[in-house]
């Protein structure tokens, strides 16, 4: 279930005050939050910290806590299958909406530091796909059998910022597409969930979008997308074949910086 962050801002403002003891923002995302209508559950996490508060009619319900997790990247709700999804740099979680007890984990080599994960997304089968390598590597989780496998390498290279900063995902509202900062050079890129097929969203002006919290619209079909420091947001209007648009950009995108290029 895709949040308009439009309509949460002043909710998370104030959800953020009263949950969790207040902590200056590390340099890696912004807070996160999910919700599960069904339940009248709201899932929230804040800027560096590992737990997740979960809340009923803006009462707190329970922390959800784990010593292995300590910067909680992106929380998603797939309410017709009853999983609670948790994404932090070392793991992925399922949590069973039902007790919000773990059901499944997973982990990624820990031998090299650009071995972590940054993002993940739902599609509407509850297929998960999650981004590591700071963008270059997607894998997939099955709906079904909760198998992850490698899905797609998009590049063999990534800089450092996207790595230590974390490239966000998004999927597309007509679920055909995912939207992501190149990994190397921060342009924005489309990959194809059927075909696979990674294209380069051409738009009117060169920006970085390394480290972009992407996001759309509430009222509009547009893409946002916040840097994860606050140093610079974007508002993208793409064309009718998602391949071209216009972005207006605020404040300064970082430059590359040092990129590393990963053994095959």
């Amino acid at each position: 279930m895709l949040l308009r962050a439009a309509h949460l801002a002043g909710l998370l403002a104030a959800l953020l005050a009263a949950c969790s003891e207040p902590r200056v923002p590390a340099n890696f995302h912004l807070a996160t939050m999910a919700t599960d209508a069904q339940r009248g559950l709201l899932f929230v996490a804040q800027p560096g910290h590992g737990a997740v508060d979960v809340l009923r009619s803006q009462r707190f319900v329970t922390r959800l806590t784990d010593p292995a997790r300590r910067h909680v990247l992106r929380l998603a709700v797939d309410a017709e299958r009853g999983r609670l999804w948790v994404a932090d740099f070392r793991m992925v979680q399922a949590y069973a909406l039902a007790d919000l007890k773990e059901a499944r984990r997973y982990t990624l080599a820990q031998d090299a530091y650009h071995e972590r994960f940054s993002d993940l997304a739902l599609d509407r089968a509850g297929n998960v796909f999650v981004l590591a390598r700071g963008g270059a590597r997607l894998y997939r989780i099955d709906a079904r059998s909760l198998d992850m496998a490698l899905w797609l390498d998009l590049s063999d290279r990534a800089s450092d910022a996207a790595v230590l900063l974390a490239n966000r995902l998004l999927a597309s509202a007509d679920d055909r597409y995912l939207l992501l900062a190149a990994p190397a050079r921060g342009e924005l890129l489309r990959v194809d969930l059927q075909s696979k097929a990674v294209s380069v969203v051409a738009l009117n002006r060169t920006a970085d979008l390394t480290c972009g919290v992407l996001f759309w619209e509430a009222d509009a079909p547009a893409l946002r997308a916040l840097d994860c420091i606050g140093a610079w947001e974007a508002r993208i209007a793409l064309a009718a074949d998602g391949l071209s648009g216009s972005i207006e950009l605020r404040g300064t995108t970082r430059p590359p910086g040092v990129v590393a290029r990963f053994q095959p």
